[in-house]
């Protein structure tokens, strides 16, 4: 492992893996659900944590420049002195990296109104294999000087380069926040739910959706009070009266409002619990894929999404397919963009029994035969690329391919991560040197 302090080291590392055919493996905090960090042979793992400045906050242009070792968590306590935050919120906020964050191309509740990683990221310094470091995109919020490189770059899990600078642009934070669980007697009802609120038009922020099983390790191992219900809708409203007796009363009319929606839609729900400070409801649901592992000793996470409108027949067929093969799974995840985490609760040691890996498979084919993908915001990393053939034809996965090959010439970047290796492989050469197939 190496853990380099800056750009100028991130570049001569690469030349020097370049040189002598050596993997580079980059890595944050860990908190990946995709293996994406995990160490293949023979490799180099690049621990970008020292590298962890906040470069410069631009208030005036609503940008800040960061390295990429910087915890999300850190970055926006340091915004909020400025009035502004980078929407994206995971669950792992308080741990995770930026530059993490971004080779994920991460969301979180939030993406439901602002959107995953992606969006909020307009300029990257990069370190490629092909071309050493460059700089890709621009200051300004519109830029169509070149093909869209940061968009290639986010989301490729260190496939393709090393970030060593993130510019991202912000948004003004709101003074409050609204928070409201909705509990239901079935998840079906659940997710009915919140496809009626998605249609409603309401200025909501975040729409989740979590169930029984959930809720159960949550309250078994942290006390926290999820209702004793089969589901429950999560949401948040943003308020923006700075006046703190202005804001309550904005609160209590957005309250208003949330009531009158979920009486004319005829929403079958509970008594609903309310948040005046949201963050305290969202504590509670940064807690589930954690509660869950304690409680059945392993996981097997899934991070479907389906357009808004299959929601609905997408916790169906997750039901159905639990009943099928006798396993529990739960389902919780970002269900107003129709992106759930199905998660199949067994002991470590059943991992690759036949029966849960086509579980994990029929929900997979269940969402890309909505019109969905395998995949939402935890990347592919090692665990999902045997799952890509139900999703990505060979046409494009090969393009895929021939643009890692492009930028990753001797097949050193994270390989057998986001596409299968084979046709981008390390090869050496007589000299030491990699070369291409």
């Amino acid at each position: 492992m190496v853990r380099p302090k800056d750009a100028s080291e991130v570049e001569e590392l690469v030349r020097l893996a370049v040189r002598y055919g050596v993997p580079l493996v980059a890595r944050g905090s860990g908190t990946g659900l995709s293996g994406g960090c995990v160490p293949v042979p023979g490799c180099v793992v690049v621990d970008f944590t020292a590298m962890n400045r906040i470069l410069e906050v631009r208030p005036e242009d609503h940008q800040v420049l960061v390295e990429p070792g910087v915890i999300y968590a850190e970055l926006n306590a340091k915004l909020a002195e400025h009035g502004l935050f980078l929407p994206p919120n995971p669950a792992s906020g308080d741990q995770c990296t930026v530059g993490g964050m971004v080779a994920e191309n991460a969301s979180g509740p939030r993406s439901y109104k602002y959107g995953p990683v992606r969006d909020w990221v307009i300029g990257l310094e990069v370190v490629t294999p092909a071309v050493g470091r460059i700089w890709v995109g621009s200051r300004t919020r519109k830029h169509v000087s070149t093909y869209g490189l940061v968009s290639l770059f986010v989301g490729s899990e260190g496939t393709l380069g090393l970030f060593t600078k993130i510019l991202f642009k912000l948004a003004p934070a709101p003074p409050g926040r609204l928070g409201v669980i909705l509990p239901f007697g079935d998840v079906r009802d659940a997710s009915r739910a919140v496809y009626a609120l998605f249609k409603a038009g309401l200025d909501i922020s975040a729409l989740e959706l979590v169930d029984r099983l959930t809720m159960e390790a949550v309250n078994k191992f942290y006390k926290v009070g999820f209702p004793e219900e089969e589901a429950v809708v999560m949401l948040e409203m943003e308020c923006w009266s700075r006046d703190e007796d202005r804001r309550f009363n904005e609160m209590e009319l957005k309250l208003a409002e949330l009531e009158a929606t979920i009486s004319a839609l005829g929403l079958r729900c509970g008594e609903p619990s309310v948040f005046f400070n949201a963050d305290e409801m969202w504590a509670k649901r940064a807690l589930a894929a954690e509660a869950l592992e304690r409680l059945y000793g392993h996981m097997l996470m899934n991070d479907v999404i389906v357009p808004p409108s299959k929601l609905p027949e997408l916790v169906e067929g997750i039901k159905a397919v639990a009943e099928r093969y006798g396993l529990p799974i739960a389902i919780f995840g970002h269900a107003g963009d129709g992106h759930l985490h199905p998660t199949i609760l067994i002991p470590r040691e059943d991992l690759f029994k036949p029966e849960v890996r086509a579980a994990e498979r029929e929900i997979v084919k269940l969402a890309v035969e909505l019109g969905g993908a395998l995949s939402g915001e935890h990347g592919i990393g090692i665990t999902r690329v045997g799952l890509l053939g139900l999703e990505v034809s060979d046409e494009v996965l090969g393009l895929c391919l021939k643009l890692k090959q492009v930028l990753d010439p001797h097949g050193i970047m994270n390989p057998g991560k986001k596409v299968p290796a084979g046709r981008v492989a390390v090869h050496k050469s007589k000299e030491g040197r990699a070369s291409s197939p």
